[in-house]
């Protein structure tokens, strides 16, 4: 073979290389209309780690975009249990909390940063929150959902036999079978606080 053929052999392999990287790429987004019950949402998924959902602000025009891991109908097996938004539109505050005793790592702070991300978003909530832990660790200060209170609401994240998010007095416990799952329920209830999910 001459170089000329290898130059053809090396362009068709690049464009295939590139062809399929993008049929790829445009075969990872999925769009699907997600309803409540009272409003419907275009719910677009751009990755494994990605769904972005377009929402209104009351009295506003303007389209907004919020990102999540997880899309709203992935979420629909988790139990849920409450009105949860309405125990924090008057705090002061939100503290989410984990047990440091459970060897929770990097993906629980996912967890806590998907709800984070909608609580402490001015657009939205714009409440001031802090993380912390249940149990004594390091200089860290101890909060519990004992501390919870009608102006400070306690978001624990746990791990425990079922995947679940429900009501504890003024605490929010969101529980789960492993740090995966935790994401998941996190999202669930991130979605539930912007009604998204009921």
């Amino acid at each position: 073979m001459n170089k000329i053929s290898y130059i053809i052999i090396g362009a068709i392999i690049t464009l295939a290389i590139i062809a399929s990287v993008i049929y790829t790429s445009e075969e990872k987004e999925t769009f699907y209309q997600y309803s409540n019950g009272l409003s419907t949402f275009d719910i677009t998924i751009l990755s494994d780690t990605e769904t972005k959902i377009p929402f209104y602000l009351e009295d506003d025009p303007q389209e907004y975009y919020f990102s999540i891991r997880n899309d709203p109908k992935s979420l629909e097996d988790i139990p849920f249990y409450g009105n949860l938004a309405n125990r924090i539109i008057n705090d002061e505050a939100v503290v989410i909390t984990i047990d440091p005793t459970q060897d929770l790592e990097g993906k629980t702070v996912v967890a806590a940063y998907e709800l984070i991300n909608v609580l402490g978003n001015e657009l939205l909530y714009n409440k001031i929150v802090y993380t912390t832990v249940s149990e004594p660790y390091e200089d860290k200060t101890v909060v519990t959902c004992d501390n919870a209170n009608d102006a400070n609401t306690v978001i624990f994240l746990t791990l425990g036999e079922e995947t679940q998010v429900y009501a504890y007095e003024y605490c929010i416990v969101v529980m789960a079978t492993d740090e995966d799952e935790l994401i998941r329920a996190a999202d669930r209830l991130a979605l539930h606080f912007l009604g998204i999910m009921p």
